[in-house]
């Protein structure tokens, strides 16, 4: 779990050559060290890794044998298809409600930005994404450098703020959004854990859970005009215990909470 800044202990940028730039700009904005060698280091000598493989960042727990290095990838693969092919029935959607009016959403908690992304492959909507933790936003950063140099970063109005999420809508100021869209990490049962994607698995044990995800809501409500939307496992509490949704959006192993501005 992340506790300096967000940096998990035990991590490192690798490169097979020691003068890669990349790499080097990598550790330094990061502020931890840079390995160089024609193999990775194994788990005694690092407990996660960053490194390049052409222009792709990918991340790797080295204690987790089971699992792929990954990189975030939005224009190819399951995520790409699901884009592809969805339509304004979309569960995400109809939770942010954007049969309802709504055009503008901040996504407060993007982590690796697929739901951000997916909101803004629809041209009418114009998204907001925030993340927190400085190796989940770098993972997210190149993914989106990517679509960029791809010539395509201009189909999709995705804005992406590295910081607090809660600190950047007390920033914007009240009404600053149609709908704020929160993800929080959650902490699954054991025996459901092997239904999540692996990259998920990774990123839960990396991030760990968001204690304050309550508070984060209290700004999400005031930065909202239209409605607050609180994804959650289908067998998770409320985030508010205090108060109950709206109304829900229910899946096949999450729920969207939907949670109505007064007065909107």
């Amino acid at each position: 779990m992340a506790d300096r800044a967000g940096i998990p202990p035990g991590l490192v940028v690798w490169a097979e050559d020691e003068n890669d730039a990349e790499a080097e700009k990598l550790s330094r904005r990061l502020n931890v060290p840079m390995v160089s060698g024609e193999e990775p280091p194994g788990a005694d000598e690092a407990a996660w890794l960053l490194f390049y493989e052409d222009d792709e960042l990918y991340l790797h727990g080295t204690a987790h044998e089971d699992f792929q290095p990954f990189c975030v990838e939005y224009l190819s693969g399951d995520f790409h298809r699901r884009w592809r092919q969805a339509s304004r029935n979309d569960l995400l959607l109809k939770a942010c409600g954007i049969k309802k009016g709504v055009r503008t959403i901040c996504d407060a908690t993007a982590g690796l930005g697929y739901d951000a992304f997916f909101l803004a492959t629809f041209r009418e909507l114009e998204v907001t994404a925030c993340e927190r933790n400085p190796v989940v936003a770098e993972l997210t950063m190149n993914a989106l450098l990517r679509v960029k140099e791809e010539g395509r970063f201009e189909e999709f109005p995705l804005y992406f703020h590295f910081g607090d999420g809660r600190e950047f809508l007390l920033a914007q100021g009240p009404g600053s959004f149609d709908a704020v869209y929160l993800d929080p990490m959650y902490p699954r049962e054991e025996e459901k854990s092997a239904k999540q994607k692996k990259e998920m698995a990774l990123l839960r044990d990396l991030v760990g859970k968001d204690d304050d995800a309550e508070i984060l809501f209290a700004a999400a409500y005031a930065a909202a005009r239209k409605r607050v939307v609180v994804k959650r496992p289908d067998d998770a509490p409320p985030l508010k215990l205090d108060r109950q949704p709206d109304f829900n959006v229910p899946g096949k192993t999450v729920r969207y909470d939907i949670y109505l501005i007064t007065g909107a």
